[in-house]
């Protein structure tokens, strides 16, 4: 009854409601994700290792899945990866080590990768057929704070459920979130956000290297988005980093301000007013806040000076997001929109691969300590930092003249 009245409701609600589900569910382990790998017996320089092989995994997926999407359909696509996503974080709570939790991971590589792209081409042409498409920024920020939100009480609800119950349960607990979540995806997302026309799959993935060759914008926005590989790091050791300063006090403490200043950054985002050629300038200004955050965050001694440099650096990448997703799609068109996508993940997601797998590479044998984290956090904010500068030097002309959207459709732009 619940999911049949959501049916019901705008398609921008349904997406805020979905996103923010699976987003209660992720953040369930997220606060205590590298220090249950460091009780199964996972090194730092292993749990980079681990990652990598995630972002592999979710790589090789995510053209053949894309191309589903736009072939059959983006919320069949959605539906097996919400469920696919639920049964591999299920596995997550029996791993007993390295190869079994790199199992699970890549089962959540594939689920990530049958979400990338359908998602956001399922909103897009759900707004369009409602002539409705000037809302997508809003729409964008607004799931940011929704999903947000759902991350912050998902990552408080684990953090408790582990110090009731241990590491384990609080998997259980994101696995049943996910299982929520999967319902409402399958209750929820009809026929609404398919494409204007139908392409077969080959057809949409033609297409989507022929936009990415003919539009600059979009060649351009790949490398930024290969520059947030940096930041991977900071996902992965946090806590390590942050739970010694706590003294014992939980680690809620550091994840409210963390994940409130992404709801922050959506908000943000939501009040922006960009003229003509101002996007790129909003999107590079966003990923500078959280390359210098990153760089800075581990050389204050304490919690309060550190905190803050965080927060910081979360409201520079939680913006990044949403400006990106617009930026996007306001450059492709319907028929190959959630290939597209996947093309985009497939490319920028290589960045994710290399940097974790470089601080594997170069930090293996070395003793876990806070002093390795924090190198690993200096020299990755540095180098972000100079790939920003790369980037707004070298950014094509085509970004300093927008072209405005015409009403009720998203043609491609250059």
């Amino acid at each position: 009854m619940f999911f049949e009245k959501l049916n019901n409701l705008h398609p921008a609600t349904i997406y805020k409601f979905v996103s923010a589900s699976r987003s209660l569910g992720m953040g369930c382990h997220a606060t205590i994700y590298s220090l249950f790998l460091k009780q199964i017996g996972v090194s730092q320089d292993r749990i980079a290792l681990l990652n990598s092989l995630f972002w592999l995994a979710l790589i090789l997926s995510e053209l053949p899945t894309g191309m589903l999407a736009d072939g059959r359909s983006r919320a069949w696509s959605i539906k097996v990866g919400m469920l696919t996503m639920f049964i591999s974080v299920l596995s997550y709570s029996l791993a007993q080590g390295f190869w079994s939790a790199l199992a699970a991971e890549v089962m959540i590589g594939v689920a990530l990768a049958f979400l990338s792209g359908a998602e956001q081409a399922w909103l897009t042409d759900a707004l369009s057929a409602r002539d409705e498409v000037k809302s997508l920024k809003n729409v964008y920020a607004s799931a940011t704070v929704w999903s947000a939100a759902a991350m912050l009480i998902g990552g408080v609800a684990g953090d408790l459920m582990s110090q009731a119950f241990g590491f384990r349960m609080t998997w259980v607990l994101s696995a049943s979130a996910l299982l929520f979540a999967f319902g409402a995806a399958y209750r929820c997302m009809g026929t609404q956000g398919e494409p204007a026309y139908r392409l077969t799959e080959m057809q949409a993935l033609k297409a989507s290297f022929k936009a990415l060759k003919l539009n600059s914008g979009l060649l351009w926005v790949v490398l930024a988005a290969m520059t947030l590989g940096f930041i991977n790091p900071f996902n992965h050791f946090w806590n390590q980093f942050f739970e010694p300063r706590l003294h014992g006090h939980s680690l809620s403490w550091i994840w409210i301000p963390l994940y409130g200043s992404c709801a922050l950054s959506a908000v943000i985002v939501r009040r922006l007013k960009f003229s003509r050629g101002r996007e790129a300038a909003a999107m590079l200004g966003m990923l500078g806040l959280a390359g210098l955050g990153l760089t800075f965050v581990g050389h204050f001694p304490g919690l309060t000076c550190p905190l803050a440099i965080t927060v910081i650096h979360e409201i520079g990448r939680g913006a990044y997001v949403p400006l990106a997703d617009v930026f996007v799609q306001r450059r492709i068109e319907s028929g190959y929109r959630a290939t597209y996508g996947s093309l985009h993940s497939f490319l920028g997601r290589m960045g994710n691969m290399t940097v974790l797998a470089s601080v594997w590479f170069f930090t293996r044998g070395i003793p876990d300590s806070e002093s390795k984290i924090v190198s690993i956090w200096t020299v990755c904010g540095a180098l972000l930092v100079l790939c920003i500068l790369a980037l707004f030097l070298f950014r094509p002309r085509s970004l300093l003249s927008e072209i405005k959207i015409k009403r009720g459709s998203l043609p491609a732009q250059s």
